[in-house]
């Protein structure tokens, strides 16, 4: 069985699964909370930028975005970044990995 949590707010959906969260925003909100994870810039339901953050955030995306965290895996996520950022060559980057470490590959790759 899965169990997900799902938030619905005026300006945001959290989705919770097991210690992963995506949080999805329709727009700026005036703050966000220091986090260790993937920011995801997106135009028209298109990534368009991947930054790593760890801890706070000076800039807060205009438009919709995403962060995606995960407390038992945080340095995962930047691999994981990188794998999706090499679905296109648009997708800019910011503090990813140059690449993926073969033992990472098997469990981020289908």
């Amino acid at each position: 069985m899965i169990k997900l949590q799902v938030n619905l707010k005026a300006t945001q959906t959290e989705i919770l699964f097991d210690q992963q969260m995506l949080t999805i925003y329709s727009e700026q909100p005036a703050t966000l909370p220091p986090f260790d994870g993937l920011l995801l810039h997106t135009n028209q339901q298109q990534i368009t930028q991947i930054d790593y953050l760890a801890g706070e955030i000076t800039t807060i995306p205009n438009g919709p975005f995403l962060t995606l965290t995960d407390a038992d895996w945080p340095e995962g996520l930047a691999y994981l970044g990188c794998l999706l950022a090499e679905q296109s060559s648009a997708i800019k980057t910011t503090d990813l990995p140059a690449k993926v470490p073969s033992n990472y590959g098997h469990c981020l790759k289908p």
